[in-house]
């Protein structure tokens, strides 16, 4: 389970779709409604469960259940292993195991679970725990990989260090260059995606220029404000290309 700033709750299940426990959730509610459980009305009023179905367009890519209590949201998904396409972030998912899980995301300090069971904090890449404590911003594989299947991911590493004031990883600048991530952002990123995350850093406006400044020493400035996309990226890949020669 993981809770941010905003008061948003995700909830992992291992073995049903978010879907189907958001269905099963729901009829146990009206379950209890209906045997009339002393106390247990009023507590259970203020509760909502709505399902919500995958729309890639919108960058929702699979069926969740998202519950609504006490002011919270909780947004609930299945443990999930992932496989893209060479065109497209939008990905293939199956069932996985939480370690699975955990290595497929963002970013390490996005890794962390909190098992409901035993009260306790996993950190199943082995760095989340420490990367948090010291302000880090670092991929669970290497930025390369993590990058390749969904490059949209160095925008929000560069967003989550700026909201939280961290220190990005230089290994993740420096993929951010290859030409080949170059490539997968014009192919596989759309500009209204693009936008959200520059949004999401302008809310944060005093760590703003910090991180345009960022977006520009990783060569990404200019591919997010061209009306010709495809032309800038053409000109970072020849830069990018003429840098690895030089080295």
């Amino acid at each position: 389970m993981h809770l941010c700033t905003e008061l948003q709750i995700d909830l992992a299940v291992d073995n049903v779709s978010g879907e189907t426990f958001g269905h099963h959730l729901n009829q146990h509610l009206a379950a209890v409604k209906r045997q009339g459980s002393p106390g247990a009305g009023g507590r259970l009023n203020g509760i909502k469960v709505a399902v919500i179905k995958a729309n890639p367009g919108q960058s929702k890519h699979l069926e969740t259940a998202t519950v609504k209590f006490a002011g919270l949201e909780i947004d609930i998904t299945n443990l999930r292993t992932e496989t893209y396409s060479d065109d497209s972030r939008i990905p293939e998912m199956q069932f996985g195991t939480a370690e699975e899980d955990a290595f497929r995301r963002d970013l390490t300090i996005n890794t962390l679970f909190y098992n409901i069971n035993t009260s306790s904090v996993e950190d199943l890449t082995g760095r989340g725990l420490s990367d948090l404590r010291e302000g880090r911003v670092v991929t669970p594989l290497a930025p390369f990989e993590t990058f390749k299947d969904d490059p949209l991911r160095i925008l929000r590493a560069v967003r989550f260090a700026h909201r939280f004031q961290f220190a990005v990883d230089p290994e993740i600048a420096k993929a951010a260059k290859h030409p080949a991530i170059v490539e997968a952002l014009v192919c596989k990123v759309s500009r209204e995606r693009f936008g959200k995350e520059v949004e999401g850093m302008l809310k944060r406006w005093p760590t703003f220029p910090a991180a345009l400044r960022d977006l520009h020493e990783m060569g990404l400035l200019p591919l997010l404000l061209t009306t010709n996309p495809e032309a800038t990226a053409a000109h970072a890949r020849a830069a990018a290309a003429a840098a690895d020669d030089a080295t």
